[in-house]
């Protein structure tokens, strides 16, 4: 067994979807209840947090075998707020390795 099938975290995954505002903004709100993802967190590297221009050192990928949100998704982990900071990234080369990565930074 490996840490895809003995996964050590969980994040709640609030979905939001866009809504028009009243002066033609788009705005997004909740949709639905948050999900729950068990699913291995790691840290980021130097290199990827340069990359992305993140000032912070609470970057972090997650790695899960399957992902609800996208990009405007909003993380609970550990009682904090996290933003999703790109696109997930689906990877399905074979079926055993298959997985979803998820960029995630600790929001203020």
């Amino acid at each position: 067994m490996g840490l895809r099938d003995t996964p050590r975290h969980t994040l709640l995954v609030q979905l939001r979807e866009p809504v028009t505002g009243s002066a033609g903004q788009t705005e997004w709100r909740d949709a639905g209840s948050p999900v729950q993802v068990r699913g291995n967190l790691h840290p980021a590297s130097t290199d990827e947090i340069a990359a992305f221009g993140v000032q912070t050192a609470d970057l972090r990928r997650f790695h899960c075998l399957e992902w609800p949100g996208d990009s405007h998704s909003v993380i609970t982990y550990d009682g904090r707020p996290w933003d999703v900071v790109a696109p997930p990234q689906h990877f399905d080369m074979s079926p055993r390795t298959a997985h979803w990565e998820v960029l995630i930074r600790r929001s203020r």
